[in-house]
């Protein structure tokens, strides 16, 4: 079934302990500080993680911890250095471990010595074992504030690949509108921070208004390979705004950062992204980005407008296939619309959280917000969506999520994290910027199944509406033999009895790790049409059981006079095939190409269903 899941997160200051059921959801929201979560590194024991805090708008401290499975929430290490300004929000660097099994991460720096990569050694205790500063980059080089950054550590030779976006100042031309060659730099360095080698990668002609590179993935590859992914982007003044272009590059490097091959992705003139990627077994590859349309009004209003995909690339960055993730355009291309991480889930299927952003005209247009949790199979087909809301909501201000990482857990599940973003408290000088971490079970909910179904009896032909909550399959025991499977989008089911009778009803709903819930009702099914219904003088049926390669032919009988039809549906009630009867006394023949399986036709006057018979298809 189709549900949107409204949650309250709780709030707890660091220092409550609290009990957690199974699953948990925290927001951290302190007295006068903010808190952002940047990654999260699956263990059996814990989770641990990386989260920005600190004074709205001042100095931000670096927080290291761990969340137990129970949701219990452990500071190992707080550094509140206050001679730079640690901008671990912006890095979305995956933390990983290094061959000494410590963590290692990497996010930018600002300090009186400029914008530089800083690059943190964690044991598993919260001691800091190595903490630098490339400064010497600042010398020529500098940093742009605030983007991203990534890491990939190599535990053959103990040396990690950080991968900047990089602003050359040996480039500028001195026109005194810092325009040096803005581009991509990726460093190979040892773990105590000495160079091995750095390598640019940008296509920069001189002057002004040059193309702008971003960092959006450096992913490994199989034989010491990388995959650097990289935005570039070029926007013309707002009266030439219909010539701007997103290009996105796929550069496959060798260990030593040489390019192996170069190829460039473009959906439209303008489709910026690429924040999530994942390899596929094949080659090709998951990849997120926008969409976009012009929009405005020529000659000076024109403007491209975005919406966020995912995507499926072969292995020669061709579309396969893509799918809308927002319902309308924007006039920007936030990352937070969009999916910055997914997973592939058994090979077959994959998740991927972001903002989702819906459209809502009601006293003007405005926003409801929600972090959506989405499965879709690798031909693209949605499987569920699970949407998680933080209150309170208003009609013009609701919360935008950032969700910075997210991760598969041992137990099949999955857990996010990031910060919620709430302009109402920042408009009236409170906290506004809350880090939350979200732990679900594999089907994206919190708590297990709960079975539950109301029903309606017509003579012979019931009608199950299922209200169960928190499952994705369900299992009808019928009560005379029969048993219907049905998925979670299968609200109601109307299952047509042979005969009258008592009847032991069960619905089984079905969750994660074989956990499932059980409700059974005794359901009296009376036959008020004796001679009519299923008793064989309107409608008989020949041959039954039928094979899926023959005709059925059915005889009709003394039937009223009127609007008479036949009706044919499968076990879920869904109508497979109705035609109109003309005459009685009469053979009509149905080519049946339907699937293995029960069936029901039924006899039906001006709506009146007047007799049915169960067909088996074999």
């Amino acid at each position: 079934m189709k549900r949107t899941v409204y949650i309250l997160f709780f709030i707890f200051l660091l220092s409550i302990k609290v009990k957690a059921q199974g699953n948990f959801q925290k927001v951290y929201m302190f007295e006068d500080t903010f808190a952002i979560f940047n990654d999260v590194y699956v263990t059996d024991s814990c989770y641990y993680y990386t989260c920005t805090s600190g004074k709205a708008f001042q100095r931000e401290f670096f927080n290291f911890g761990k969340l137990h499975l129970n949701g219990i929430e452990e500071v190992l290490l707080l550094d509140n250095d206050n001679t730079s300004l640690q901008r671990i929000e912006f890095s979305r660097s995956d933390m990983d471990t290094n061959f000494r099994g410590n963590f290692v991460t990497s996010y930018t720096n600002s300090s009186a010595l400029g914008t530089v990569p800083r690059i943190k050694e964690i044991d598993r205790n919260g001691n800091l074992i190595s903490d630098f500063t490339l400064n010497n980059y600042w010398l020529n080089d500098s940093l742009l504030f605030a983007n991203f950054s990534r890491i990939q550590i190599n535990n053959l030779d103990s040396s990690y690949y950080l991968f900047y976006y990089e602003y050359d100042y040996t480039t500028d031309d001195n026109s005194g509108s810092n325009n040096g060659s803005l581009g991509t730099m990726l460093i190979n360095l040892k773990y105590d921070g000495t160079l091995i080698w750095e390598k640019k990668y940008r296509f920069l002609p001189l002057g002004m208004n040059k193309p702008r590179w971003y960092v959006l993935n450096l992913i490994n590859l199989p034989n010491s390979e990388f995959l650097l992914i990289v935005g570039d982007h070029k926007l013309f003044p707002p009266s030439q705004a219909e010539m701007d272009w997103f290009k996105i590059h796929f550069i496959k490097i060798d260990e030593f950062g040489n390019e192996l091959s170069h190829d460039i992705f473009q959906d439209g003139q303008y489709c910026p992204g690429g924040y999530a990627a994942k390899i596929l077994p094949d080659g090709g590859i998951i990849l997120s980005y926008h969409e976009s349309v012009l929009a405005g009004t020529p000659p000076n209003l024109d403007y491209f407008a975005t919406r966020p995909v995912i995507a499926r690339l072969d292995n020669n960055y061709d579309l396969i296939w893509k799918r809308n993730l927002q319902n309308s355009y924007q006039n920007d291309f936030p990352y937070y619309l969009n999916m910055n991480d997914v997973k592939i889930v058994d090979d077959s299927l994959f998740v991927g959280a972001y903002n989702f952003s819906n459209a809502i005209a009601t006293n003007g247009s405005y926003y409801t917000n929600s972090v959506r949790l989405c499965q879709y199979n690798l031909d693209g087909v949605n499987k569920w969506n699970r949407d998680y809301i933080y209150f309170p909501t208003d009609n013009f201000y609701d919360a935008f999520y950032g969700i910075a990482d997210l991760e598969l857990t041992n137990d099949g599940g999955y857990i996010m994290v990031g910060e919620a973003y709430n302009y109402d408290s920042l408009n009236v000088g409170a906290p506004g910027q809350f880090g939350y971490v979200l732990k679900t079970n594999c089907l994206g909910f919190l708590g297990d199944p709960q079975a539950q179904f109301s029903y309606s009896v017509n003579n012979t032909e019931v009608t199950f509406v299922n209200e169960s909550i928190q499952a994705g399959s369900f299992t009808w025991i019928l009560g005379n033999g029969d048993t219907i499977v049905t998925g979670e989008t299968v609200d109601t089911l109307v299952y047509q009895y042979s005969s009258g009778g008592n009847y032991i009803v069960q619905l089984i709903a079905h969750g994660c790790n074989n956990v499932n819930d059980t409700i059974e009702f005794s359901i009296d099914v009376v036959d008020d049409n004796t001679g009519f219904t299923g008793d064989g003088t309107l409608l008989t049926l020949f041959p039954n059981p039928i094979a899926s390669d023959e005709s059925l032919a059915f005889y009709v009988g003394a039937i009223p006079e009127g609007n008479t039809t036949v009706e044919i549906s499968n076990e879920i009630g869904e109508i497979v095939f109705n035609g109109s009867i003309n005459g009685d006394h009469t053979t009509y023949i149905v080519p049946v190409d339907f699937a293995v399986g029960v069936y029901f036709v039924s006899l039906l006057s001006y709506g009146e269903r007047l007799e049915v018979e169960k067909l088996v298809v074999k």
